[in-house]
């Protein structure tokens, strides 16, 4: 009923799929936007089988109870554009670590205590005359949160994870980090929302008094006081000269101000400092390698018709900063610093400009790419790409979600009937059957398809199959302990301190070993003279690092083995 359509599942089974308004086993329930669907200042739609409600521009809270505590933006887009939260609007190029928001005192007052969000820019080509925002490390209630936008894969205290993860877990969660629509979102239980793709940054935080002032917030995204005029203040405390909020000059000094020059102060998975990154300062546009013609000019006008209602993107008439994103848009299709394919550096920033509509103005398809030269979606297997697609989809975390969603759709793909995305690798992510899904822990954090671990303090194993948590109790043996894995945080039962005697052709080398392995490189050491292996006494580290002690200055090394070892218990 109401324009329902039968489709066969098997042989035996068949099912309706209704129109985007209807659900139900028969399609026999519309869904509408009555007048208490919504909360205080948030907005309704229908479609994709839910009650959409999001809160108004400018405003955050519960869409479904009440969204009157205001909040203030500050972005990073293209190759990159700044917009601090007071408005002013800059260009910084550096590609070294900084910080966009920092308190200028080190901590803010409670609730926030210590919250930082760093950031880091990548030359996007070889040869690319400009940088685009990569990279990003979040630090609040202790925990440090890394995206790379490459990727979208989530580290947490340096350690991989799997999407979606809530802190310390999911009914009482005070930090939540979910992936819709190739898209990162990151949410808090002060009102802190952050939105992160590949050359998109966006930072809501409440408009409150622990946050006011020009000299509680700091970094590049500026301070809180309706002031953009005061908003280049460095990390030492210099208020640099700002000319209409829209400077010129002093934008390389003040942002190269806020460069984290710590080693460790930036995580980067497998790597280390980028001690050859380039200041801002060392880091600028060629002057006159760009042009403006008119075909880069049309190439951006739908942004700018948006302003006046019509056009691809009509529906953001209303959207801020409308003319800021179209004369972004000039710049960056001009300069074709976010694309090697030249004739497609218009795409990127149009991208860009689509997400912040959608993610300000609910229930906003935008149908742009083909009539735009620019590549479709590429979607996965079992999936297709929507112009609108739902923020709160079938998934093998959540695979009955609710009718209603807290989210704005936006541009992304959707899973088939029958079908449940799995974000387990987020730089790949699939469309499975249910029974391919992995399992979620009594926390409400996702673990993959046959994966294994232990609970805390090692009393339970749990294993996923077929999208079923299987637990087992279990006990460490005797001589072992429960500890967590350094390299990963998995508990896991770890046998005592043992002595590791090796035999090396006729000669012993002792070992003190601090954890139970599988198997021991030795190192052997040669006389320059003799060539009888002489002994030498060997330190194994947590992360199987060796250090030999030489006896000698004489000896030379020679060799690496991997030899079997007999264990002893001390």
């Amino acid at each position: 009923m109401n324009g329902g359509i039968c489709t066969p599942v098997d042989a035996s089974t068949y099912r309706c799929d209704c129109p985007p308004e209807y659900v139900g086993q028969q399609c026999e329930k519309k869904l509408e936007c009555g007048p208490n669907a919504c909360g205080n200042n948030a907005e309704c739609s229908i479609g994709n089988h839910q009650i959409t409600c999001v809160c108004k521009t400018g405003f955050t809270g519960d869409p479904f109870v009440d969204c009157s505590q205001r909040t203030v933006t500050a972005l990073i887009s293209g190759d990159p554009h700044y917009r601090t939260f007071d408005g002013c609007h800059f260009d910084y190029m550096g590609t070294c670590p900084y910080y966009f928001v920092v308190p200028c005192n080190g901590t803010l007052p409670e609730p926030f205590g210590r919250f930082i969000i760093k950031a880091k820019n990548i030359l996007p080509f070889e040869g690319s005359s400009a940088s685009s925002l990569r990279q990003i490390e979040l630090e609040l209630y202790g925990l440090s949160l890394y995206v790379d936008a490459s990727t979208h894969h989530l580290y947490v205290n340096g350690i991989s994870t799997t999407m979606p993860y809530f802190y310390p877990n999911e009914q009482n969660a005070k930090v939540s980090v979910t992936f819709i629509n190739r898209m990162v979102l990151i949410r808090t239980d002060t009102n802190i929302v952050v939105r992160f793709t590949f050359g998109l940054l966006s930072v809501h935080v409440p408009d409150v008094d622990a946050l006011r002032g020009p000299d509680v917030l700091c970094g590049l995204a500026g301070n809180i006081d309706s002031n953009c005029m005061n908003d280049f203040r460095t990390l030492d405390g210099l208020v640099l000269r700002n000319d209409r909020c829209r400077p010129k000059k002093w934008k390389n000094e003040f942002g190269d101000s806020y460069i984290i020059t710590d080693p460790n102060g930036f995580f980067t998975p497998g790597e280390r400092h980028d001690s050859q990154c380039l200041r801002g300062a060392e880091l600028k546009l060629p002057r006159g390698k760009c042009k403006v013609t008119a075909d880069i000019v049309r190439k951006c006008e739908e942004i700018r018709n948006a302003a006046y209602g019509y056009g691809l993107f009509a529906k953001c008439q209303g959207l801020e900063n409308i003319h800021q994103s179209f004369k972004d848009c000039v710049h960056d299709t001009c300069f074709g610093s976010t694309a090697e394919d030249k004739a497609k550096a218009h795409c990127q920033p149009l991208e860009v400009f689509v997400k912040l509509c959608q993610s300000s103005i609910p229930n906003t398809p935008l149908q742009w790419r083909k009539e735009m030269n620019c590549d479709e979606l590429n979607c996965p297997t079992h999936s297709s790409p929507k112009m609108c697609a739902t923020a709160c989809p079938r998934t093998c975390y959540n695979p009955n979600p609710s009718l209603q969603c807290n989210e704005a759709c936006s541009e992304g793909c959707e899973c088939d009937p029958g079908y449940y995305l799995d974000t387990s690798d987020p730089a790949h992510p699939e469309c499975v059957k249910l029974e391919q899904c992995g399992c979620n822990d009594p926390d409400g954090n996702h673990h993959t398809a046959e994966e294994i671990w232990l609970s805390k303090n090692c009393t339970s194993k749990n294993v996923c199959k077929n999208g079923i948590l299987y637990t087992e109790a279990i006990n460490c043996s005797k001589n072992a302990i429960c500890d967590r894995n350094p390299l990963n945080l998995i508990y896991r039962c770890s046998c005592r301190e043992v002595l590791i005697y090796v035999n090396a052709i006729g000669s012993t080398i002792a070992m003190q070993i601090v954890k139970n392995i599988d198997h021991v490189d030795i190192v052997l050491i040669f006389s320059s003279i003799i060539t009888k292996p002489k002994a030498a006494y060997i330190l194994l580290s947590h992360f199987l690092r060796l250090v030999v002690q030489k006896r000698t200055e004489r000896y030379l090394f020679i060799a690496i083995w991997k030899l079997p070892v007999v264990v002893g218990r001390l």
